[in-house]
């Protein structure tokens, strides 16, 4: 219970817990363990069954993917987690693992992030079966890969990010406007009190002003969304506060973005997804956002979003223009018994990668005779 649910150690020395389990506890003179068996035994013998399961499994597999990310901790620390991905086929279900969570002191240069994966890889005993591993588009990261002769996929929420953040630069004294407010009704308790009595005067939900974090574009739309689902309570909680009104213009802008940004917060959704298999969506969903900005592009009278729209579409055509082409996607797609072909836009990276499967098939076919 304590592993799973993430509580803290000293659960079993509450007073108030102890006397629960008095008072439910079918064996008389049952005694809780301590918090020095909870580390030194039972906690370890529960990793210990686990970590041999998931090992296991792992054996049993034929191809995994991997997926890597690096963070700095609140106390400034570095650290690195490896998840590991495969298809269960006794179920036929994706199944994935945190394999790696560890403090990295060492410089992030490619070596040594080649170095850390190859220790994980052959520690979980993944050798020969590591099809791709999924990163981020930090050239440290994607250098450790190449290192290691594995293919990469870029991160695809990580792109949108990128072009979404790149888009929103066009709007950001908007954005800092919008921020400061939230900042505002979140930290004074004065202020929030004000935005609940409007709230209630207006019948509007009582919900709180979100706040955008810098590496989660989305978070930014939730803010823009939050904030104009309360507009009237938000204009009069602020009738005070000339410093954080905004202008008929700020508002018109708000509103105008949600429509442009929501397919791009809805494929995040999707993409983000963990018990879905989601490479072979990529061309689809690409070509889709692209269809999708074109067609807001020519009925937008305003010039600022007419800039956030072309950004996006800039963006897009940079990141994804090799997106056809490349032989995972491509093939991920084609293989898809709902898209096959009808996705593509080039007739030649179609034929190109449908030769290629052949020829991968036929190969396989005639080692199969052989054997």
């Amino acid at each position: 219970m304590i592993a799973k649910g993430h509580h803290a150690l000293r659960l079993v020395e509450e007073p108030e817990f102890k006397k629960l389990i008095d008072d439910v506890s079918h064996a008389p003179g049952y005694k809780l363990p301590t918090r020095k068996t909870l580390t030194t035994s039972l906690i370890p013998k529960v990793r210990d069954e686990l970590l041999g399961q998931i090992l296991d499994n792992l054996r049993m597999a034929t191809a995994v993917c991997l997926t890597t990310d690096g963070w700095t901790s609140l106390s400034n620390e570095s650290y690195i987690a490896v998840t590991v991905h495969y298809i269960n086929q006794d179920k036929t279900v994706l199944q994935s693992h945190t394999i790696a969570c560890e403090a990295f002191e060492e410089s992030h240069t490619s070596e040594n992030l080649f170095g850390f994966l190859k220790k994980i890889v052959g520690k979980w005993e993944l050798q020969n079966k590591v099809m791709a591993i999924a990163s981020d588009n930090a050239h440290n990261i994607v250098g450790a890969i190449k290192l290691g002769n594995w293919k990469q996929v870029r991160c695809f929420a990580h792109s949108l990010n990128i072009i979404v953040q790149k888009a929103l630069e066009k709007i950001s004294s908007v954005r800092t406007k919008v921020k400061a407010i939230a900042e505002y009704f979140n930290r004074s308790s004065s202020g929030l009190k004000k935005l609940k009595d409007m709230q209630a005067m207006f019948n509007l939900p009582q919900l709180k002003l979100t706040q955008d974090v810098p590496t989660r574009w989305n978070s930014t739309f939730k803010m823009f969304q939050r904030l104009s689902m309360l507009k009237e309570a938000v204009v009069a909680a602020l009738s005070t506060r000339t410093d954080l009104i905004l202008s008929p213009e700020d508002w018109s802008l708000i509103e105008g973005v949600l429509p442009i940004l929501q397919p791009f917060y809805q494929l995040t959704e999707e993409i983000c997804a963990e018990k879905n298999v989601t490479l072979s969506k990529i061309i689809v969903l690409v070509g889709l956002l692209q269809k999708k900005m074109v067609t807001l592009n020519a009925s937008i009278a305003s010039h600022t979003l007419q800039e956030v729209v072309e950004t996006l579409i800039f963006e897009m055509d940079g990141r994804f223009r090799e997106v056809e082409t490349n032989v995972l996607y491509a093939e991920s797609t084609i293989l898809d018994p709902r898209f096959k072909r009808r996705v593509f836009k080039s007739a030649e990276a179609f034929q190109n990668v449908v030769s290629d499967i052949k020829k991968k098939t036929d190969k396989n076919a005639h080692r199969c005779r052989t054997e």
